[in-house]
Parts: C-alpha cells; sequence; structure tokens
C-alpha cells in the first residue's frame, strides 16, 4: 500500500506546465446561471448582512425553557440511561417538550439550508460536570446522532488548554491555547457550548465558505481553481484500519444532483501531512491559495465575531462556515472550557463522494466522526 502511495506522490510531484484545472467532477457542475447560484444564495453572506439579520439568528431561551433543560437534566441522571449509549438511549422526544422541539427543529433547517449558523443563549451551564454534560448531549441529540470526535470515541469534547505544544504536528490544536486558523470540522454540524470563556482572548469566528470562494473566482480565479484540486491531509493519528496515514482531498467541491458548494478544510492538517517522504511539497501556488482563503475568512468583510459567555451554544454547517479562534490567556482558577458536540442530522445534505475518505462514509445520517472501538463521555478534558 505505501508503495502505490510513493508512485502517486511522485508522479503528482511532477511539475506540470499547464495552468490549474478543476477537477472533472467540480467543472462539470459547476453550471453558470441563476440557478446554480441560488442553490447557495442563503449560505453566502457578508459579516454586516449576517449581523443585521441578528434576530433571525440569535435565540434566547426563557426562564421556563431553562427551567425544562435542568428538570429533564436531573431525570436523566435519575434514569439507568447509560450516557455512552446517548445515540440510541437519550431520544429528546422522551425529555423535552414538543414546543422546544419544534423549534430547534426549525434552527436545524436554518442550519442545513439556509445561512448555516445559529446561537442559542441562556443555556443552563452553572452546574456540576455530570450535569453539563447531560445538558451538552441532549442539546446535540436534539439536532441528530452524536459523532465521536477521536480516536477515543468521545461523543463529548472538551474544549481546553491541556498544555500541549501546537508545534507538534501529532496534536489538534482545540487541546491548546494557541489560535485555530479558519477550518471545517468532521460532522455535518458542529456545536460549541461555552461553560468559561478565558481571562483574555479567545475569540470565536466563523465566515461563509460559499462567500469566500465566490470573492477567490472573482479576484484570483486560478488560486480559486486551485482549491479545487486535491491536496494531502495528514490524519494525526486517527487512522481507520487499512487506510494510509494521509490522504487527499480537496478543499471545495459540488454536490452531485444540487451543485451546492460545499467546504471541507483544516490547514494545520495539510501542513501536517508534509512530513511524510510520500508526500509532496506544497508549491507556492499552493501555499498562495492557502493564505488567500485564509485571509477571506479573517477579513473584516466577512468575518463574523462572537466571545461566547456562560451559556452561549453556537451552532455552525460545516459544509458551508469555516470558524476559527484567536489565542487566549486562561485564569488559573477558572480556564476556559468549552463543550464541543458534533451532530449528524437524518436531513442533512449530500455530500460529494471524495468527503468518504474523512468522513468513512457519505451516507446521511450516518457520517461524520472519527473511528474509534467504542463510544465514550468523558466529564473533563483529557
Amino acid at each position: 500500500m505505501e508503495r502505490a502511495f510513493r508512485r502517486r506522490a511522485v508522479a503528482r510531484a511532477s511539475p506540470k506546465p499547464t495552468s490549474p484545472r478543476p477537477t472533472r467532477a467540480f467543472r462539470r457542475l459547476a453550471v453558470a446561471g441563476a440557478a446554480q447560484r441560488h442553490v447557495d444564495e442563503a449560505a453566502a453572506w457578508t459579516a454586516k448582512e449576517a449581523w443585521r439579520e441578528r434576530r433571525s439568528w440569535e435565540r434566547v431561551l426563557s426562564r421556563r425553557e431553562r427551567r425544562e433543560l435542568e428538570d429533564a437534566t436531573a431525570r436523566i441522571l435519575d434514569s439507568p440511561l447509560q450516557l455512552e449509549e446517548a445515540n440510541s438511549e437519550l431520544d429528546p422526544r422522551d425529555w423535552l417538550s414538543p414546543q422546544l422541539l419544534h423549534d430547534f427543529q426549525g434552527i436545524r433547517g436554518e442550519l442545513l439550508r439556509g445561512r448555516g449558523f445559529a446561537l442559542i443563549r441562556n443555556v443552563p451551564v452553572d452546574l456540576c460536570k455530570e450535569q453539563k454534560a447531560v445538558v451538552g448531549l441532549l442539546l446535540g441529540r436534539s439536532f441528530g446522532q452524536l459523532r465521536p470526535q477521536n480516536k477515543h470515541g468521545h461523543l463529548l469534547g472538551h474544549v481546553q488548554d491541556l498544555g500541549l505544544n501546537p508545534m507538534d504536528p501529532s496534536v489538534r490544536i482545540y487541546a491548546t491555547k494557541a489560535a485555530q486558523p479558519p477550518h471545517t470540522d468532521s460532522a455535518d454540524i458542529v456545536g460549541l457550548l461555552c461553560c468559561q470563556p478565558a481571562i483574555e482572548g479567545g475569540l470565536t469566528s466563523f465566515a461563509s465558505s460559499v462567500s469566500i470562494f465566490r470573492e477567490l473566482e472573482a479576484e484570483c480565479p486560478r488560486l480559486a481553481t486551485l482549491l479545487t484540486q486535491p491536496f494531502f491531509v495528514d490524519r494525526k493519528g486517527e487512522v481507520p484500519e487499512g487506510q494510509a496515514p494521509f490522504y487527499e482531498l480537496a478543499i471545495y467541491h459540488r454536490t452531485p444532483r444540487e451543485g451546492r458548494m460545499v467546504c471541507i478544510c483544516d490547514r494545520s492538517f495539510i501542513t501536517a501531512a508534509q512530513r511524510w517522504d510520500e508526500v509532496p511539497r506544497l508549491t507556492a501556488e499552493q501555499e498562495l491559495a492557502l493564505d488567500a482563503l485564509e485571509a477571506k475568512a479573517t477579513s473584516d468583510h466577512l468575518r463574523v465575531d462572537m466571545m461566547l459567555e456562560p451559556g452561549d451554544f453556537q451552532l455552525l454547517h460545516s459544509h458551508q462556515t469555516l470558524h476559527f479562534r484567536s489565542e487566549f490567556r486562561d485564569d488559573p482558577e477558572k480556564p476556559r472550557h468549552l463543550l464541543r458536540l458534533w451532530m449528524c442530522p437524518a436531513d442533512g445534505i449530500e455530500l460529494p463522494p471524495p468527503f468518504a475518505r474523512r468522513y468513512g462514509t457519505i451516507e446521511v445520517g450516518r457520517r461524520g466522526g472519527l473511528p474509534c472501538k467504542r463510544h465514550t463521555v468523558p466529564l473533563e478534558a483529557c
């Protein structure tokens, strides 16, 4: 297998005199016209447009709804339910009111086929570890099946500085205090529930990946085209059985039937893949394309900033947004702490076949997450 990867890598490393062209699948589906742009229109926004529509994506839980979550949490902890079996045993319909679930369903619809982001505020988090874990799981299950976030099978992630070295190519940056570059997570929907902000920094930001590509395509089409061609991506030690520790995947794709533009990207994983001898070096133009992508994502024009406060639950559609965060400094007594959920809804959008290289499968309702032997629900960062 490694020999085959080496032959392919050498072939890809050979200089090509022709200009970059989109992959055949991308070119076939990138049909000009109003119909193709219409399918992406709701997910193509600027920062100004997003803030102007704040009332439509920000949902503040009432006192009654907050108590409803607290009461449901208490009943779940009193039940024999196993948190590790949340996908099969924790059905939100058994614990939450139809009205609240109906509201969550509306938010999910906007995430998947609308603007691609939402914020739910006033979630109870002034709780013990077990209670916070249940609140997180219950919210996550209201939006889909929970997907494991690492090789340990964590259905509930803890975004916290563990003192790890962000320059180590095997380290996932969320476990450090370093700034994270614009990226997507390996699930349809990612949710971040703030339990404790940092004493300084830790700003959470995101941008429309659709708007980013449209602007790059208009201003520097050659670099935009490079983003539709494969990059080598590291698996950072989370390798499915029988697979190589890296794979090839373009950043921008179009879905097979609707022609919807979708994005999958984490530059730190692309950079980490450079440690393998079988992987060709990034070209100067590829580096420029990645720089241009980051510059657009972090620009004042497209970037939406949120300093999440305790009880804020931010939701993002990974396929049409890029998110990132600034470096932070902790209070030694109260370190920054966010709970992370990866969710796979039963009504998610279709994905192009190449996504299976990262997701394992592109089957709606079963995709996303990372390979693991069993599911676990840690109560603290580990």
